[in-house]
Parts: C-alpha cells; sequence; structure tokens
C-alpha cells in the first residue's frame, strides 16, 4: 500500500511541477523521487524487512 501512495505522490508532485512550475514530466526524475522515497520509507521497518525491501527497490527502480 505505501508503495502505491509514494507512487501516487510522487505522479502528484510531476503534475504540480507541470502546472506552477512550467516543467517537462520526466518519467526518470519521477522514478529517481520514487525511488528516494521509498528508500526513506526502508527505514522505519526491522532490520530482515529493511534489507529485503530495499534489495527489492534496486532490482525493480
Amino acid at each position: 500500500m505505501e508503495i502505491f501512495s509514494a507512487a501516487a505522490w510522487n505522479i502528484w508532485l510531476q503534475r504540480n511541477g507541470i502546472i506552477f512550475d512550467g516543467k517537462q514530466p520526466d518519467v526518470n526524475r519521477w522514478r529517481i523521487s520514487l525511488k528516494h522515497d521509498l528508500v526513506l520509507l526502508g527505514h522505519r521497518m526491522n532490520a530482515t524487512l529493511r534489507q529485503q525491501f530495499l534489495s527489492w527497490i534496486e532490482s525493480h527502480l
């Protein structure tokens, strides 16, 4: 659930950048921002889950 929420939030931030800052949409910038947010989310997990989660992030993003 948190992964979906983080992805949606970063899409929203991309949208705001388009509307308010005149930025061009950029999938790579979205992916980097999503990865950063998920790494921060990983710090809230216990050590065992964190390692698995970070491995998943590295392999899928």
